[in-house]
C-alpha cells in the first residue's frame, strides 16, 4: 500500500510563487549554477536493470474509495480513434488526451466518480505529437491514464505494452532559441491546477518519449496528491532538439505536495552540452512538500538527477537505481536574484549511485552553500537539517 505522512510547514505563499506554467526555468547565463559534466555520450552501452524495468518489489495497491455513484466512468483512447467520437467504448475511441479531457467535461461538468482513461497499446505505434495542458478533475476523485489492458495489481509483464507518446513530430516544429527570446516549450503533459485543490491524477505505464523541456509537469497549488507509477521516460531534452531552449526534468513538481513518483525508468534525460546540468529526472520546485520518489531507475540524465528548490521540504527520496547521471544524486539550488530559499529535512536514503554523467564519481548530496541567494527570504525559517542521508550506495564503476 502506498502512503505518505501529511503535514507541512507554512510560509508566505505570495513571496513563494514563481512563473504560473513554467516554474522550472534555469538561472540566466552567467549566474552560479552547478557545473556538470559535458560527454558526449556517458555510460553508453549501459543496460537497465533486470525484472522488465520494475524494481518495486511488490504491484502497486491503491486505496480505491467506494463512491456512492459506482463503478467509474471509462474512455478509450486508440489510433483509430476520432476526437468526435463518443469514446465510451473500444469500439468508438478517442484519438487524443485533449479529445478526451473535452468529452470528460461534456459528460462530467462536476465529477462525482472516479474516471479511467484506457489507452491502446495497438502494438506500439506512437500517438504522435500530443501536448496536453489538463485542468478538469476534483479533489474527491481520482482520473487514471492507463494501458487498456491494465487491471488492478498488473505488472509490466501482464500487460501487452505501455502505450506510447512521442513528441518529436511537433517538437521539431517549434520556433529555436533566439538570442533575444527563448523558444517555444515542448511538454507532454502539464497540470493547471493554480488556484484549485488537488488534482488526483494517476499515471499508470505509460511511455513518454522525445520532448523537450518537460515529460510531465504536475503544476497545483498546494495539494497535488498525483501518482506516477510504472511509466517510462526516455529521450527528453534539447539533445534531440538542438535548436531548442534547455530542457528542465522529466517530471517536473511545482507548488504540489503528497505526489508519489514509483517504480519508473529514466532514460537518456540528456540536454546538449551547453545545458547540461539544467537537466533532471525529478525535479521538486517552489514549495513542493512530502513528495515520494522510490523505486525508480535512472540511466544517462545529464544534470543531476533528483533536485529541489526554493523551499521544498520533507520530500523522501529512497530505494532509487541510478547510473551516470549528473555530479550529484540529490542537489538543493535555490536561485539567486529571486529571495528563494534553502529547502529542508529532505530525506535520501537506501539509494544505489553508480557513477556521474562523464562517467567518473558521483556526490551524494550538493547544496548551496550560505548564505542563501540575495540574504533569503525572512518568511522561510529554518527547519532543521537541510538533507539527512542513510543507507545509500555510491561507487563507480
Amino acid at each position: 500500500m502506498l502512503a505518505v505522512a501529511l503535514g507541512l510547514a507554512s510560509c508566505d505563499a505570495s513571496l513563494l510563487v514563481g512563473p504560473e506554467l513554467d516554474p522550472f526555468a534555469p538561472e540566466a547565463e552567467g549566474t552560479e549554477a552547478v557545473d556538470a559534466a559535458e560527454a558526449a555520450s556517458p555510460g553508453e552501452g549501459a543496460e537497465e536493470a533486470a525484472g522488465e524495468g520494475e524494481l518495486d518489489p511488490g504491484a502497486l495497491e491503491l486505496p480505491e474509495k467506494k463512491v456512492a455513484s459506482g463503478a467509474p466512468l471509462v474512455l478509450f483512447i486508440a489510433h483509430a480513434g476520432k476526437d468526435s467520437a463518443d469514446g465510451r467504448s473500444p469500439q468508438a475511441p478517442l484519438a487524443t488526451l485533449e479529445g478526451a479531457q473535452a468529452r470528460l467535461r461534456t459528460l462530467l461538468p462536476s465529477l462525482d466518480r472516479d474516471v479511467e482513461i484506457r489507452i491502446a497499446h495497438d502494438g506500439g505505434a506512437p500517438y504522435k505529437g500530443q501536448e496536453v495542458v489538463w485542468s478538469h478533475f476534483s479533489p474527491s476523485h481520482t482520473i487514471s491514464f492507463m494501458p487498456s489492458d491494465y487491471q488492478p495489481g498488473a505488472r509490466l509483464k501482464d500487460l501487452a505494452g505501455r502505450p506510447v507518446f512521442d513528441g518529436e513530430s511537433v517538437c521539431a516544429g517549434k520556433a529555436p532559441e533566439t538570442a533575444s527570446q527563448d523558444g517555444e516549450h515542448c511538454k507532454f503533459f502539464v497540470i493547471d491546477g493554480r488556484s484549485r485543490p488537488a488534482s488526483r491524477l494517476r499515471f499508470l505505464y505509460l511511455e513518454i518519449r522525445r520532448y523537450t523541456t518537460t515529460g510531465l509537469g504536475l503544476h497545483n497549488d498546494g495539494e497535488g496528491q498525483n501518482l506516477v507509477y510504472g511509466c517510462r521516460f526516455e529521450k527528453i531534452g534539447n539533445l534531440y532538439f538542438p535548436k531548442q531552449r534547455a530542457g528542465y526534468t522529466a517530471i517536473g513538481i511545482s507548488r504540489s505536495d503528497h505526489n508519489t513518483i514509483r517504480n519508473n525508468v529514466f532514460v537518456d534525460i540528456r540536454n546538449k552540452p551547453v545545458d547540461n546540468r539544467f537537466m533532471h529526472a525529478v525535479y521538486m520546485n517552489v514549495q513542493s512538500a512530502h513528495n515520494t520518489i522510490a523505486y525508480n531507475q535512472v540511466l544517462r540524465v545529464s544534470g543531476d538527477p533528483m533536485k529541489v528548490r526554493h523551499y521544498s521540504n520533507h520530500n523522501l527520496i529512497e530505494r532509487n537505481t541510478i547510473r551516470y547521471a549528473g555530479v550529484a544524486a540529490f542537489l538543493d539550488w535555490p536561485e539567486g536574484g529571486r529571495k528563494e530559499c534553502f529547502s529542508w529535512e529532505n530525506l535520501v536514503r537506501d539509494n544505489v549511485i553508480r557513477c556521474g554523467y562523464s562517467g567518473g564519481a558521483s556526490a551524494l548530496v550538493k547544496l548551496r552553500e550560505p548564505p542563501e541567494p540575495d540574504g533569503g527570504n525572512p518568511l522561510c525559517v529554518s527547519l532543521g537539517k537541510r538533507v539527512r542521508t542513510s543507507g545509500n550506495s555510491v561507487s563507480c564503476p
